[in-house]
């Protein structure tokens, strides 16, 4: 069963929730040096109009994801910068001690828990526990704890009981590596994500996790405790089964059903086969999260199934849980060494066996998230992918290869977005193309990126053959790809934005599934044009666009932002022009100004800007924008909002 609208969309906002929370230590740390560069010249224009548009950017921002508090204090401390920008003698011995005084609260309320509405009790937010952690481990801990937004308990080893535990309810439990193994089994019971920390982790340890699946993740903290933090804001925000699809083999009609009634809930979906015959052909067609099997299977046993599973690439990481009547010891440890991660002895209880199969995907999950993979399909995402891609086709230009950069984006991004359907599909199209790719991952949740070893021709033909072959309730793509070789400048970034234009030809034109990007392509403009200098928000935008299924581009620069808008075509329709105000190289006024005359009636303006006075919005809408959305954003009513726009841009002269 797919996951609601709002569910996604709730989802889709946590992870760019975590993307934001990322970079405000950083954001932290550039206002305190700006406060000491005041001190140094407090009334050097540069700087305070650094400070400004640093704060300009928070207040926007901060909101939009929920950070209410952060963005009224970042915005109260902007007004002041606007003034002492307009008077040089205005509390010019005063502001470095202000500036830090405000950047204090800041980062007090950066670490409330996002929409907690300026409740910072301890009860609303998230624990962690640590365990045999020793002094200097404890400060740091409680440090990168205060700046996370997070409750730290600190516990002996001998206080780490079941009943304490179960008491202060933690995300997440942390121990050094060598106390890991002995509170292992505390933290199954309690169905919590244990972490090892580790100074070094050494190619033995490593070796010895994957090997024996240890219950735990262990992470190097000798730099920072920062991966024990990323792992619990993951882990905290997770979206529980959502999406899983569970494999059931058993020959016993009653236990199918039993598993069937036991496991399924909305998000989780359970597929009953009753022979081993009919394993491999569903593994490839569903892609399982996970397999539950019975042991004593006529002509092939469950456990030999582990055994033929783990030796197979393809499902050498698939969570395995077998089912046995047989309650010896010796059992459990067979099924166990032939790489089954749990054994359930039956009858089954099914409140232990829901357990049992909820704590696996989510061991799962967590391993992969903190490998930086997807945690549905296993392959790479956010900073790994970015990484990955760019390893990829770096390699191929070395070695004078033949280079294609391909796109694929679901048809209907709304729908596609976070299902098990697309994500299925995903995994199909990575499978296919693998042969040939030095690449293949997720650009977000709705994009894949890939770097074939191919010419555009075969690659062009490749990725139409995959799309025929799909199966009927698969959900259709477009794809767009380029030859490296006929891009001007074929660095990875502008290679990249070439097979996205590509793909918005053909997303646009819907006449072609695969679309070889033309030099001339480069100038047709998408649905809508992003012009926002914050990374963080033109990122909430851009998943707006995505999951609304308009193609769009993005500029964070006022002037390359107008030079593309005075050239681009537009094929008959009107564009929508999402437009900040306050952008380096040229303001939105000025932008929109020069449009109306040099472009008159070619684009759809909608401002996004925390600039709402009445003037403002007036100078706007008088000038014929079409709306005028005030920072902080709503992500539901902006995308609830792009459909009435779209009317607009189409009907000049009317309102949404």
């Amino acid at each position: 069963m797919s996951e609601s609208l709002a569910e996604r969309q709730a989802h889709a906002l946590q992870r760019l929730r975590e993307r934001f929370q990322a970079t405000i230590g950083n954001t932290i740390d550039a206002l305190r040096q700006l406060g000491d560069r005041l001190g140094e010249t407090p009334d050097a224009p540069m700087v305070v109009d650094a400070l400004r548009r640093e704060l300009h950017r928070i207040h926007g921002t901060a909101g939009s994801y929920g950070f209410t508090e952060a963005s009224r204090i970042a915005g109260q401390l902007e007004e002041r910068a606007v003034r002492w920008s307009r008077d040089p003698a205005l509390d010019r011995a005063e502001r470095p001690a202000i500036v830090q005084q405000f950047v204090i609260a800041l980062d007090a309320a950066f670490r409330q828990p996002a929409g907690s509405g300026g409740d910072d009790s301890a009860d609303a937010r998230a624990k962690i526990v640590v365990v045999g952690a020793d002094e200097t481990a404890h400060r740091a801990l409680h440090a990168e704890a205060a700046r996370r937004g997070f409750q730290l308990a600190l516990l002996t080893h001998e206080q780490a009981q079941v009943a304490l535990l179960r008491q202060l309810a933690p995300v997440l439990i942390a121990a050094p590596v060598g106390l890991a193994p002995s509170i292992a089994e505390t933290a199954w019971i309690l169905g919590v994500p244990l972490v090892a920390m580790e100074g070094r982790p050494t190619e033995e340890r490593r070796h010895l996790t994957a090997e024996h699946h240890a219950p735990y993740t262990t992470v190097d903290v000798t730099a920072s405790y920062a991966p024990v933090f990323d792992i619990a804001e993951r882990t905290a925000a997770r979206a529980g089964l959502g999406g899983v699809t569970v494999l059931a083999l058993d020959d016993d009609p009653a236990i199918l059903a039993m598993v069937q009634y036991v496991l399924e809930r909305p998000g989780l979906s359970v597929h009953a086969i009753s022979s081993a015959d009919e394993l491999m052909p569903a593994l490839d067609r569903l892609l399982p999260s996970l397999l539950l099997s019975d042991i004593n299977m006529p002509g092939l046993s469950g456990i030999e199934i582990a055994r033929r599973l783990r030796a197979d690439p393809r499902y050498r990481d698939l969570p395995i849980v077998l089912l046995s009547s047989e309650t010896e010891a010796a059992s459990r440890d067979e099924a166990l060494r032939a790489g089954a991660d749990e054994f359930v002895s039956k009858p089954i209880a099914p409140a232990e066996l829901r357990h049992r199969i909820a704590d696996r995907l989510d061991r799962h999950r967590l391993q992969r998230l903190t490998a930086g993979l997807h945690p549905a399909t296993g392959l790479p995402m956010g900073a790994r992918a970015a990484r990955e891609a760019g390893q990829g086709f770096a390699r191929l230009a070395a070695d004078g290869a033949v280079c294609t950069v391909a796109v694929v984006r679901p048809i209907d991004a709304g729908a596609g977005a976070e299902t098990t359907a697309w994500l299925r599909e995903a995994l199909r199209i990575a499978g296919a193309l693998k042969p040939s790719a030095q690449f293949i991952g997720h650009h977000d949740a709705n994009v894949l990126d890939l770097v074939l070893g191919l010419d555009a021709a075969s690659a062009a033909a490749h990725l139409t053959a995959v799309a025929r072959a799909a199966p009927s309730d698969a959900p259709r793509w477009h794809a767009g790809l380029v030859d490296a070789a006929d891009v001007v400048r074929a660095d990875f970034a502008t290679v990249l934005r070439s097979a996205e234009e590509a793909l918005d030809v053909a997303q646009t034109l819907g006449q072609e599934v695969v679309r070889q990007w033309q030099r001339d392509e480069a100038t047709v403009s998408p649905d809508v044009i992003v012009v926002e200098d914050d990374p963080a928000l033109s990122d909430m935008l851009q998943y707006a666009l995505r999951a609304t299924g308009f193609t769009y581009r993005a500029f964070s620069n006022g002037r390359v932002a107008l030079d593309y808008l005075l050239t681009a075509r537009t094929q008959g329709r009107r564009p929508i022009v999402l437009l900040d105000v306050d952008l380096p190289g040229m303001d939105g006024y000025s932008i929109h100004e020069r449009i109306s005359v040099e472009r008159a009636g070619d684009f759809a303006v909608v401002f996004v800007t925390v600039h709402g006075a009445e003037s403002d919005q007036l100078r706007a809408l008088k000038g014929g924008a079409i709306d005028f959305v005030i920072k902080p954003l709503n992500l539901r009513i902006l995308m609830a909002k792009m459909s009435s726009w779209a009317a607009s841009a189409r009907h000049p002269g009317t309102r949404p």
